[in-house]
């Protein structure tokens, strides 16, 4: 062989061991430079194939380098989630309990998807004083409310709705936007001592808008409190007593005289009123039996307003006292104890009675001497007086018994919806819904069991709002309605009776 020959052969043997280094340099740097993107690890991939190529081709004598195979290409997202992961994994790794803490937290922030919230202001008052209860009821990224507010009841305590009762909310919490409600009820504690106000469960329903428009109701339960009632040391009877930062009490007389003859008539006129206080929780009075009188009262009226944005409750009460026989009568005395919630003191409030004078009957004596001294004749028209005197009288008793009835009273309600006077129909509504045998503790509870949706809902709105209208036809209706909710009431309360007569004429079980 020539010496070009050998040159150029050697040279050839140069040229391909320069190109196998570069290769093998160029796949060292691959494995050391970090890739960043999806584009460099392409790159990569293609001169790790040249390098196999050219080493299997050009050089087989000189063996490549082994490297770590590279994994496929995955989209940029899934690597970031991997990568944040990784991070999470490792921390958690480092702190366990702190994972589970945060991880627990993800998903309690998820489920609240409705926030409700109680508020009892003040927590600690006098029996009879009124207190606030606050309901709030919040929809995340909806509006939320209760459907009927009107079924809550607490044990032990008067609930009743406050004037404007219902505040719109919207809040924003924790990045979201909530809207709902606000409803604030009065609490009327009716015993001292603690008293657990349960969980309540509220049918809440959450309207949306937008591209999932539509309703979902849920029932939500809120937690459990309690409250404390106080009375003041000295009170001896809780029947008569009030807690008010004003209470009066007032009577008239229709006669200032203190003699009187049989057969006369005596009225006595008692006004109570309260601030924060219902007509309906004042003290009611009792008339007890009196020799040689007899008693009758009048249907009360009660009388809710407002002063000066203060609620006023006004109980109105009258008597008519019949003397029927001669001698002394002592009409009662009626006091009260009133407790002054700004001050603090426990006062008697009394309402003092007379002393009555009655003459120009005839006593046994002068019916004896009479019988001896007059005719046969004369006894005949001495009795048929007396027939006539009593007859009078025993239908003027009857008459004034019968007033108090709960059929008189029903018809005095609706009586008052012919008048088309809102104020004068709950008057009458909750003065007949008291002679009921089972009195219901709320008069719209009363009519949402036993009338149909917009009696109740007509109810409602009134007791709200007292100084409302009423259209003919919806007196037409409401009489209708009323009627209906009497009988199912009194079916009801029939039905009850009969049972439990039935129950008693069961034999015992053996023991």
């Amino acid at each position: 062989m020539s010496a070009p020959s050998n040159c150029r052969g050697f040279a050839r043997e140069v040229r391909d061991a320069t190109k196998n280094s570069q290769a093998s340099k160029a796949l060292r740097n691959h494995r050391i430079a970090p890739s960043n993107s999806l584009q460099r690890r392409g790159f990569a991939r293609e001169d790790r194939d040249t390098a196999k190529t050219s080493q299997t081709s050009k050089a087989p004598s000189k063996p490549p380098q082994s490297f770590e195979p590279l994994t496929a290409p995955r989209n940029h997202l899934h690597i970031r989630g991997l990568r944040q992961f990784g991070k999470l994994m490792a921390f958690g790794k480092q702190s366990p309990y702190v994972l589970l803490l945060l991880l627990f937290s993800l998903s309690l922030h998820a489920a609240e998807d409705i926030v409700v919230r109680t508020n009892i202001s003040p927590e600690s008052v006098w029996v009879g004083q009124r207190m606030t209860l606050q309901i709030d009821v919040l929809g995340k990224d909806g509006w939320a409310q209760i459907s009927d507010i009107d079924a809550v009841e607490i044990p032990n305590c008067y609930l009743l709705p406050s004037g404007n009762s219902r505040v719109r909310l919207q809040e924003r919490i924790e990045g979201a936007d909530y809207s709902g409600q606000r409803y604030e009820l009065s609490l009327y504690p009716q015993r001292n001592g603690s008293i657990d106000i349960p969980a309540l469960s509220l049918p809440v329903k959450i309207q949306t808008w937008g591209a999932g428009a539509g309703t979902n109701e849920q029932v939500v339960t809120t937690e459990p409190r309690s409250i404390e009632a106080k009375l003041p040391a000295g009170v001896q009877n809780v029947h008569s007593f009030v807690a008010s930062s004003k209470f009066t009490a007032t009577q008239t007389w229709s006669s200032d005289a203190s003699d009187f003859k049989v057969g006369d008539a005596l009225k006595r006129s008692i006004q109570l009123s309260a601030d924060n206080l219902p007509a309906m929780l004042l003290p009611t009075i009792a008339y007890p039996d009196l020799e040689t009188l007899s008693s009758y009262p009048e249907t009360p009226e009660l009388s809710d307003e407002s002063a000066q944005s203060t609620p006023l409750g006004q109980r109105n009460e009258s008597i008519t006292y019949l003397f029927e026989a001669n001698g002394t009568a002592q009409l009662p005395d009626y006091s009260f104890q009133w407790w002054d919630t700004q001050t603090e003191t426990l006062t008697t409030v009394t309402l003092e009675g007379r002393q009555i004078q009655i003459s120009g009957g005839m006593t046994h004596h002068a019916h004896s001497n009479e019988a001896s001294s007059t005719a046969h004749w004369k006894w005949s028209i001495v009795i048929l007086f007396c027939i006539v005197v009593t007859i009078v009288i025993v239908r003027r008793a009857q008459t004034q018994r019968d007033s108090n009835t709960e059929r008189n009273r029903f018809d005095e309600l609706l009586k008052q919806v012919q008048n088309g006077n809102v104020s004068a129909i709950l008057n009458a509504a909750f003065l007949w819904l008291e002679s009921l045998p089972t009195p219901p503790r709320q008069l719209s509870l009363f009519f949402k069991t036993h009338a149909d949706e917009n009696t109740a809902t007509l109810t409602e709105a009134w007791i709200r709002d007292p100084s409302s209208s009423i259209s003919p036809d919806q007196r037409r209706k409401l009489v209708k309605s009323l009627r209906h909710a009497r009988q199912d009431a009194l079916a009801i309360t029939k039905g009850h009776d009969n049972l439990a007569k039935a129950e008693e004429c069961l034999p015992q079980l053996n023991e």
